[in-house]
């Protein structure tokens, strides 16, 4: 599954931020790789009250798992994570000895009206020119 989530660069960093409302640190497990981040949550249950019997629990799935695919290369040895108040944030350091951009090319018509499918992604590789 896709996950929900802001990504952006600051700095030398790409920096990914996912909503995971009453998870622990424990809890979390991620990989990532040079294009993508993989996430794993499996919630322990010590958050239920004791005395209550559970019927349904729609406040927070028991396992989330997922990927968030990344814009850039990233450098996988230096990762930076932490969960503060349900959010995630997870700072790598982008890779840029061979950066690669992915993003989409749209023609001026609708794909619809025009009957050309998709859109072909374009791929740019190279450093970033100041």
């Amino acid at each position: 599954m896709r996950l929900s989530a802001d990504v952006y660069e600051e700095g030398e960093d790409l920096v990914v931020v996912i909503d995971l409302p009453g998870s622990r640190p424990r809890e979390i497990e991620f990989l990532v790789d040079a294009t993508l981040l993989c996430l794993q949550v499996q919630r322990s249950g010590e958050d239920r009250e004791p005395g209550r019997t559970y019927h349904r629990r729609g406040r927070g799935p028991e396992r989330v798992c997922g990927y968030v695919p990344l814009p850039v290369r990233v450098l996988p040895g230096d990762i930076r994570a932490s969960l503060r108040e349900g959010v995630l944030e997870v700072r790598m350091n982008i890779d840029k000895e061979s950066e690669t951009v992915v993003h989409y090319e749209f023609s001026a018509g609708s794909p619809r009206s025009s009957g050309s499918g998709p859109p072909e992604p374009v791929h740019r590789r190279g450093r970033e020119v100041p």
